[in-house]
């Protein structure tokens, strides 16, 4: 794989685990952040990378990337040890996560990858793209999602951290969207960060 020139990652010291945290996050929402504060809470982790999505290999056409970028930019700023990278903007279409940790690992084989996953993830965790490829070059850690409760894992992802008994609420962009395009805007309070809600009302997005 072929590494863009303009392609840069933070500095961190030699051998720094990163968490890597990646998604449409079309909006961001609470969830999101709770996700990424639950497994610096829990795991030992220099920095916890949040990776918006450029060009989904399997979903339909997002809001546009900048607006995506920066609404994550507002949410996780909140957060110490997060950072915010533009990096799948910047690799080719579509964006798949093996050719993400590869391009990270390239860059820095030094580092220690964990790929943070929410409990709604596990079924469909074997049909991703190289995804016996992704569980050699990160470890997983999986939180538990309400409505979505870790039974059983897929032979796949038995080496996961999973952490269960701490439920994070069952937000969804896709349903977020919904009401944002509705009527009933004021309802999305109880899920969005207050300055990612401003940030969506001033640019006239989800309308």
């Amino acid at each position: 794989m072929e590494i863009p020139h303009n392609l840069v990652l933070p500095p961190l010291a030699f051998g720094a685990r990163v968490g890597i945290l990646g998604g449409s996050f079309d909006p961001p929402h609470l969830c999101h952040q709770l996700l990424a504060l639950s497994f610096l809470a829990v795991e030992e982790l220099d920095e916890l990378w949040v990776i918006p999505c450029a060009n989904h290999a399997y979903k339909a056409a997002a809001t546009d990337f900048h607006h995506r970028l920066a609404m994550c930019t507002i949410a996780f700023a909140r957060l110490n040890q997060v950072r915010v990278l533009d990096l799948e903007d910047k690799l080719p279409a579509p964006n798949y996560t093996i050719e993400t940790l590869r391009a990270i690992l390239n860059l820095r084989p030094d580092l220690k990858l964990l790929l943070c996953l929410g409990s709604d993830l596990i079924d469909g965790f074997p049909t991703w793209h190289e995804a016996d490829e992704i569980v050699k070059l990160a470890d997983i850690g999986i939180f538990e999602r309400a409505n979505y409760p870790i039974k059983t894992l897929p032979k796949i992802l038995q080496g996961a951290h999973a952490y269960q008994g701490y439920a994070l609420p069952d937000a969804a962009s896709t349903n977020l969207r919904d009401v944002l395009s509705s009527q009933d805007r004021p309802t999305s309070k109880q899920f969005l960060d207050r300055e990612v809600r401003n940030y969506i009302t001033k640019n006239h997005l989800y309308n």
